[in-house]
């Protein structure tokens, strides 16, 4: 799908004569550079917040002793859970990006936008999402719009710190999986963005910019300079460069994104109820700051649930306990594993020689373990057999195997 995506945007750009110029510096220093600072540390935060003994024990632990090349293997596999949906998120939003572009530059000229306040004036019995902003205006001050602002902008870490935590709790297979139905979800909304082409109530208010605070945390220099470039867009004129420009309004995935982040984190108690939290104050940000109409967080809602369904978010994988995290070392769980392999069956050889036997996961799973085979842990005493049988000794894990018995050959077991 990706693919096909990136070799559909050349015909794309010629259809829509946009310029083969994109901000990268806009891109890759205000928006990705920044959000992977803001994620990184809120990321650590909450790890230790909610993981506070992991934490501490992860801090304690002693040196390790495994080899150097032993240590760069398993740090290249934390960073790969992270850097790979990391990169597939980051050439996603390039082409959510292209894509909006184009799609305004075909179908934009403002009509949905009035089609979408009709709507919003019936559901809210002759209001609008305009009037009631503007009468909140005079209720509050304005320091609130301005916290509203930064709840407003606040989302855009949060989905970096899911990423992260499902990287290195869950591994690489679930944060791409979390990655693709985020850009599920964007790329669901610029069809619809095709079809209902409107961008929020800001653009059609014609007391707007007069009245709201100029001082908003990043949401009305947005505000302003998406009017000038939709402007450019009505009169068939053409933009200078292509870039970091959203203009969609329904569906609203300010609500999609977290109810996706919901249900990939949905595991850890404490921080959805975290997340419901931001949500709550979220939901009247949108609201009153004119982003959106009352019928894009009804879409929200439903795209957030398609890309869930379409991508089979969680549904194919049972849910497991607190699975270890990569960030634990690799002497730490071979002492647990050690520890396991402790709790398992003793037996004893003909020669005396203490041995665990194989019950469980193997092919030599039998009711009869002493006879179909053993196993000990070499660091709990294990010995090599008996030249002749060599050949047929295995480890797992570390952990000596004995074969089974055959024609009375090998060690009898009593």
């Amino acid at each position: 799908m990706s693919l096909f995506l990136i070799l559909a945007l050349i015909p794309a750009f010629r259809i829509a004569d946009l310029p083969w110029r994109f901000d990268w510096h806009r891109y890759l220093v205000d928006f990705w550079l920044a959000l992977s600072l803001e994620s990184v540390i809120l990321a650590a935060l909450v790890y230790m917040i909610l993981f506070p003994a992991e934490f501490v024990r992860w801090i304690n632990q002693p040196p390790k002793t495994a080899g150097f090349q032993t240590q760069i293997r398993g740090a290249g596999r934390v960073i790969a859970s992270v850097l790979q949906p990391s990169l597939y998120l980051f050439l996603g939003f390039i082409l959510v990006f292209c894509y909006n572009d184009v799609i305004a530059s075909l179908r934009f000229t403002g009509a949905a936008d009035v089609a979408l306040n009709r709507v919003d004036s019936w559901l809210l019995g002759g209001n609008t999402i305009s009037s009631l902003a503007h009468k909140a205006l005079l209720l509050f001050p304005s320091g609130a719009f301005d916290w509203m602002g930064r709840i407003y902008t606040g989302l855009f870490p949060q989905i970096g710190v899911c990423l992260l935590l499902l990287a290195l709790r869950r591994g690489k297979k679930r944060a791409m999986q979390f990655t693709s139905t985020i850009l599920t979800g964007y790329f669901l909304a610029l069809i619809l963005f095709y079809f209902l082409p409107a961008t929020g109530p800001y653009f059609i208010c014609p007391e707007h910019f007069s009245v709201f605070p100029k001082n908003l945390s990043g949401v009305y220099g947005a505000q302003v300079a998406f009017s000038e470039q939709l402007n450019v867009l009505r009169f068939h004129q053409h933009l200078s460069t292509t870039g970091v420009h959203y203009y969609v309004a329904f569906p609203c995935m300010h609500l999609a994104q977290p109810i996706i982040m919901l249900w990939y984190l949905r595991e850890w108690k404490r921080l959805s109820a975290l997340l419901l939290a931001f949500d709550a104050a979220l939901i009247p940000s949108i609201i009153l700051l004119e982003q959106h109409y009352l019928i894009d967080l009804l879409g929200g809602v439903v795209v957030a649930i398609s890309a869930i369904l379409m991508t089979c978010g969680g549904l194919r994988e049972r849910r497991q306990g607190n699975a270890s995290s990569p960030l634990l070392s690799s002497d730490l769980q071979r002492s647990q594993a050690i520890k396991g392999a402790a709790q398992m069956p003793i037996v004893a050889s003909k020669k005396g020689t203490l041995s665990k036997c194989v019950t469980k996961s193997t092919p030599l799973e039998s009711p009869e373990c002493p006879q179909r085979g053993t196993l000990l842990p070499r660091s709990l005493g294990g010995q090599m057999p008996e030249s002749k049988h060599q050949s047929k000794y295995h480890t797992i894990n570390n952990l000596a195997i004995w074969p089974r018995r055959q024609n009375g050959g090998g060690h009898a077991r009593e």
